[in-house]
Formats: structure tokens, C-alpha cells, sequence
């Protein structure tokens, strides 16, 4: 009796503390930064549609959603939704490469749901050589974010019925890798 009253109980429970959690991450507003912004034009100059500050269905608000067609990337089949977080030294202990652990919960979190993809302050930074014109640096942030997204479609597995994802993706044939997301060519 007492098992069965506690599960009643948890509902509810439940519910009010992911209202209270949604309310507190929409109240946060909006920030962005330099490199999220350099990350979602670049997305956007290569036509793909970017949609910012996305509030997702758990709660969490990601930087960015880019929305493809199932079956090639541009045509009428299903959509799927990848999100791309652009991490700063903020979400890292000591400013390194260490995620804090509430960054680590919403990336595991958010994965079991739709393919995530992160980009750590440092790669986005090493990608600006000293000399390094603006044609090259362009095709360079196109580069690592096709090869980044391409990856990540390719290795994605989209959660079971029962639970747990694994096996190959249903959405690995979105983008092949040797078809890549981004229409760059060498500078």
C-alpha cells in the first residue's frame, strides 16, 4: 500500500520539479558568445537552417537546432534535429578541457534524444592561424563542421523502444562522409 501511494505521489512530484526546472532555464536569458555566433553564421552561410536558443522538450535550452530531411539532407522525408552546443571555457573545470559535471548530465541527457554536437572553445580557436586570410579561415570552419556533423550522423543511434540506443543509426544515411553537409571547396 504504501509502495503503491509513493508512486502516485512521484508523479506529480515529478511534473512540478521539470515545470520548476523549465521556467528556471528559460528565466536565465539569453546568452551568446563570439564563437556561437561565428559557429551559426558559418551554419547559416551554407544555407542549412539554424534555429537559436532552442528550449527542448527536457528542459534544456541548446544554442543551436539544425533541422535536416531524413533521406538526403535537403528533400521531403522525415526530420531529424541535430543540436549543437558551442562550449566555453565556462563549461570546463580550470578553463580546460574537462567538462563540469552538469555539462556532462545535459550532454548524456540530450543524446539520448537527438544527435549532439559539442564544440569546445579550443577547437573553434585553433582553427585561426596566424596569416590565415578570411577565404581560408571560411573553409576551414565549413571543413571541421561538415567532417564534425558527418561523424556525427554516421555514429549516432537513436534511443530503442525499450530504452537504451545502440546498433547503426536510422538517420546514418542523412549524410554519408563522403558526401559532405557543407558546400566548401579549398580556398
Amino acid at each position: 500500500e504504501c509502495v503503491e501511494h509513493a508512486g502516485s505521489l512521484a508523479r506529480p512530484l515529478r511534473a512540478r520539479l521539470h515545470e520548476e526546472f523549465v521556467a528556471r532555464e528559460a528565466a536565465n536569458g539569453v546568452r551568446t558568445s563570439v564563437t556561437h555566433g561565428e559557429v551559426r553564421h558559418c551554419l547559416r552561410h551554407t544555407g542549412l537552417t539554424v534555429r537559436n536558443e532552442v528550449l527542448t522538450p527536457l528542459g534544456y535550452s541548446v544554442d543551436m537546432e539544425v533541422r535536416l530531411d531524413e533521406e538526403d539532407g535537403g528533400g521531403g522525408g522525415p526530420r531529424l534535429a541535430l543540436l549543437i552546443e558551442v562550449d566555453g571555457p565556462s563549461h570546463f573545470l580550470g578553463g580546460g578541457r574537462l567538462p563540469f559535471g552538469k555539462t556532462q548530465l545535459k550532454r548524456r541527457l540530450l543524446t539520448r534524444h537527438a544527435p549532439l554536437l559539442s564544440i569546445g572553445y579550443w577547437e573553434w580557436c585553433a582553427l585561426e592561424a596566424e596569416g590565415c586570410g578570411a577565404e581560408e579561415l571560411a573553409w576551414k570552419r565549413g571543413n571541421f563542421l561538415s567532417t564534425r556533423l558527418s561523424t556525427l550522423l554516421r555514429e549516432w543511434a537513436p534511443p530503442r523502444a525499450g530504452g537504451s540506443g545502440g546498433g547503426r543509426s536510422a538517420h546514418a544515411h542523412a549524410l554519408r562522409a563522403d558526401s559532405p553537409l557543407l558546400p566548401f571547396s579549398a580556398p
